[in-house]
């Protein structure tokens, strides 16, 4: 049995890479999930190159992660798609602040460079696939019917994973709102675990005053470890959820046992690091989560219910035109 380090092994080492990403200023950008680096458009010379060396030309594989932006629940199948596929993970860093066309207009102009290389190649179109999970469905499908708007055949295939289409009737809406506010409505909301007990403040715990844990504050205590976990149980598979929120459980325990005896040095010392609370603090803050519900969901949601209105009228439109010229044709010739 694999133990919990080698399994969040792959996601230990998405989050340094966004990070990376972020210092480089970009919050938006697709990675190679199976290389664990980050690409853009500048990538296709590359690839063009390495596929020639191949002597094969795959179809590109997009995958369109959920709420979370991480696109980790999908990890473990991303190999044996490799074998078929380019495979590409979008990732948006939870300092992103773009609205959904936004988004859509992003994955397409990647999507557009890929064919672009394929055309300077005069090689035929491998085809392009998408595949979207939760909010990424929602994602997928305005990508598709955008880039089949611009070109019919653009999409080879598209696949929806328990797409978000029903968001604004499920209790996601409220939910959240209520998670989100959490912090706020805490005594001491804003103080800092450095400053509840003097031998912090005095600097007596050496290597451990570098330790991020001592500059989170109650408020962000309390919503990585109550609110951010009920969010990632949704946003993330069952499986991954579950090993971060048992890591920050026990870390946190662990903490609140040793304040209990007045042992603060020992409490912190024996965290080892604050990866969980990191990691769930980094994915999913309370004022990226309200963010993504206004400009990523709730906008998508209702571009698309504005869209299926458009495509009904026009549907009834084009049907009472046909009744209308029947009728006509039935009626007695007059000379």
């Amino acid at each position: 049995m694999q133990d919990r380090s080698s399994m969040l092994q792959p996601f230990e080492s998405l989050l340094k890479l966004r990070e990376v990403e972020k210092t480089r200023g970009r919050l938006l950008f697709f990675d190679d999930p199976l290389r664990g680096v980050a690409c853009d458009s500048a990538e296709w010379e590359q690839e063009e190159q390495e596929e020639e060396a191949d002597g094969a030309s795959k179809p590109l594989f997009l995958f369109l992660p959920g709420f979370d932006g991480t696109g980790v629940s999908a990890q473990s199948q991303f190999e044996d798609l490799g074998r078929t596929y380019v495979v590409r993970r979008m990732q948006y860093l939870s300092q992103d602040r773009s609205n959904f066309d936004e988004l859509v207009r992003f994955v397409c102009s990647y999507v557009r460079g890929w064919r672009e290389s394929r055309r300077r190649r005069r090689e035929k179109d491998a085809g392009v696939f998408l595949l979207g999970e939760s909010f990424g469905g929602l994602l997928a499908l305005a990508v598709a019917l955008q880039l089949e708007e611009e070109e019919q055949g653009a999409v080879a295939g598209l696949v929806l994973a328990n797409p978000a289409s029903s968001f604004l009737r499920s209790d996601w809406p409220l939910t959240s709102q209520l998670i989100t506010e959490l912090p706020a409505a805490l005594p001491f909301k804003d103080l800092q675990l450095s400053q509840l007990v003097p031998p912090l403040r005095d600097g007596l715990l050496g290597e451990l005053r570098s330790s991020s844990l001592l500059n989170k504050t109650l408020g962000s205590l309390s919503y990585a470890s109550l609110g951010s976990s009920l969010l990632l149980t949704r946003a993330l598979d069952m499986k991954t959820a579950g090993d971060l929120l048992e890591g920050t459980r026990n870390r946190l325990q662990t903490l609140s046992q040793s304040l209990l005896r007045g042992d603060v040095a020992g409490g912190i010392a024996d965290l080892d690091s604050s990866w969980a609370l990191d990691s769930l603090l980094s994915i999913l803050p309370e004022d990226t989560v309200r963010h993504r519900l206004k400009f990523y969901l709730e906008q998508g949601k209702r571009k698309r219910e504005r869209r299926r209105r458009r495509e009904g009228m026009r549907k009834r439109g084009s049907e009472g035109a046909r009744e209308k010229r029947s009728e006509n044709q039935n009626l007695p010739q007059s000379f």
